[in-house]
C-alpha cells in the first residue's frame, strides 16, 4: 500500500500541474512516473521510519504527516525528471521540511503518531507430535 496515490495529489495541485509533471516526450501523461515517484519515496520515508519500528511500511490509517512527506518527496523526484536545473523553491523547501522531519523521528525526537504493530519475528517450528514406534 502506497502512502499517497494520485488522487491525494489531484486534492493538492491542479489537472494542469499534474498533467506537465507527468508528460513524456510526445505530451502524453505517463501515470508510471507519479508511481515510480511515490514507490521511491514511500520506500525512502520508510529507510528512515524503520530506525524506530520493526515493521514497515506503515499498515493501518496512515498519519497526515507520512502522507505529506510521501508527495513532497515524490514531487522533488517529478519536477527533477522534468526540470533538474529549475526546481521551483517551494518544491525544495517541501523535500526539506519532509527530510527534516523524518530525521527527527529516526532520531526519537518526534513521535509518530501510530498504533505500534511490531511483533515478535523470531522463527516458530511447528511438526507433528512425536511417535513412538
Amino acid at each position: 500500500m502506497a502512502y499517497t496515490d494520485k488522487n491525494y495529489f489531484k486534492e493538492k495541485i491542479t489537472e494542469k500541474e499534474l498533467y506537465n509533471l507527468l508528460k513524456d516526450d510526445a505530451g502524453t501523461p505517463q501515470m508510471t512516473y507519479l508511481d515510480n515517484a511515490i514507490s521511491t519515496a514511500d520506500e525512502f520515508i520508510d529507510s528512515y521510519l524503520s530506525k524506530r519500528r520493526k515493521i514497515v511500511p506503515l499498515t493501518g490509517p496512515v498519519p497526515e504527516m507520512v502522507k505529506e512527506c510521501s508527495y513532497f518527496v515524490a514531487m522533488d523526484y517529478l519536477h527533477e525528471r522534468i526540470q533538474y536545473v529549475d526546481i521551483p523553491q517551494r518544491i525544495r523547501d517541501n523535500y526539506d521540511v519532509a527530510v527534516n522531519w523524518l530525521k527527527a523521528v529516526a532520531d526519537g525526537g518526534v513521535t509518530l503518531p501510530v498504533e505500534e504493530t511490531d511483533v515478535d519475528t523470531g522463527v516458530w517450528f511447528e511438526s507433528e507430535p512425536f511417535r513412538f514406534i
